[in-house]
């Protein structure tokens, strides 16, 4: 019986959705709520020990999962509502959002409602947790706090309030709550950002490309947002334009006459930099070209090479040595594949984020995007690890 602490944390992380930044926000509330909760999980261990010793493997099984839904009832996890009473099992029409009335390309305040992975539209998991996945872009504003870890609901976490206008631009429903959540990756990115510490706030704007809403009838459970920049005072969004990567008949990419030029004397030193007044887009284009010809030495010229940019490799042989192994190599075949077939029918996105940073956007679907900067010379450049 001394282990029955872990073994109930096991079944509810086992219980738990597959969607990590909900599921760990959960798992937080109700192992702190467990740890505050001594007679609750007394009167447990009294009901354990009612149980016959000689259990099979499939009914103890059974049992802990019932445990498990137990504990949530009784130590006011996200399945019971505000009022304490548990929500109902079975889904009635009134308890339906209206994201499960949408079609997968149906748009809600310029948001579409996309597939993934994950999800597929307007999804009902097996835990019961619904999911609805959307893709968009937009600038909103409001009010960041960053909780410290005593906090019961949100602990540790960061949790964004968005403005009344805001709201309005997000695939939100009418009525739904305004607590917004980030997935960890991204939390610790808002944090390196803003500076933001533990038990304080912050008003910030933000551009924001996917919303992932969560809900279940009689719960309010976090939406989780996705930024791709954190806006400066006065910032505006960015730049866009869109171009098209040629395929030819056997499905290579083709470069126009000009990158030719460039490609063959990438290695050739000039007076001018053959990369000198290249757009974002077609040092792109040369990255890509060069890594189906596999010339990675042209590909490892194309990098940042400021002082103040530490180098991932920091030489060309560590760079081919990399570039060589068989994971990399499918893992880029694989990007590359999705850059072609994309290129068959519709553009690729350029976008200048500022002054000094560029994205091609590969995929909004999956949120892939290829970064690059302007090094000291004004010379657009491949940023390292530009796959984002």
């Amino acid at each position: 019986m001394d282990n029955l602490g872990q073994e109930v944390k096991q079944v509810l992380n086992e219980s738990m959705s597959h969607l990590a930044s909900l599921t760990e926000l959960e798992k937080q509330q109700i192992r702190r709520r467990v740890r505050r909760s001594d007679l609750g999980v007394s009167k447990i261990k009294q009901r354990l020990e009612l149980f016959p010793k000689v259990l099979t493997g499939l009914a103890v099984s059974v049992f802990f999962i019932l445990l498990g839904t137990f504990i949530g009832n009784q130590l006011d996890t996200p399945l019971e509502n505000k009022s304490g009473t548990p929500a109902s099992k079975t889904q009635t029409d009134q308890d339906k959002s209206n994201y499960e009335k949408m079609s997968d390309g149906d748009a809600l305040n310029g948001w579409t409602l996309m597939n993934d992975y994950a999800t597929d539209g307007a999804k009902t998991t097996q835990t019961g947790l619904r999911t609805a996945y959307f893709v968009g872009r937009t600038t909103v504003g409001g009010k960041v706090v960053y909780y410290d870890e005593n906090d019961i609901k949100y602990p540790s976490r960061i949790v964004f309030y968005p403005s009344e206008k805001s709201l309005k631009a997000l695939p939100i429903e009418e009525g739904s709550h305004e607590e917004i959540v980030f997935s960890f990756e991204q939390q610790n990115e808002l944090e390196s950002l803003t500076g933001i510490m533990p038990g304080t706030e912050k008003e910030i704007n933000m551009l924001v490309n996917k919303y992932t809403a969560y809900y279940k009838p009689n719960s309010d459970i976090p939406d989780v947002i996705t930024f791709l920049k954190i806006m400066q005072p006065g910032e505006k969004e960015p730049i866009t334009s869109e171009h098209f990567f040629k395929i030819d008949d056997d499905a290579k990419f083709v470069l126009p006459s000009h990158l030719k030029t460039v490609y063959k004397t990438l290695l050739v030193k000039t007076k001018i930099n053959p990369l000198t007044d290249l757009t974002p887009f077609e040092v792109f284009q040369l990255y890509w070209y060069a890594e189906e010809q596999k010339d990675y030495e042209k590909q490892y010229a194309l990098f940042i090479d400021d002082p103040n940019q530490v180098p991932v490799f920091a030489s060309l042989k560590d760079y081919l040595d990399a570039a060589n192994k068989s994971i990399n190599q499918y893992f880029q075949k694989d990007v590359m594949e999705r850059i072609k077939h994309r290129s068959k029918e519709n553009p690729l996105r350029e976008e200048l984020i500022d002054d000094t940073h560029a994205n091609i956007i590969i995929s909004e679907e999956e949120g892939i995007g290829f970064g690059l900067l302007k090094n000291q010379e004004g010379i657009w450049k491949v940023k390292w690890l530009p796959l984002q």
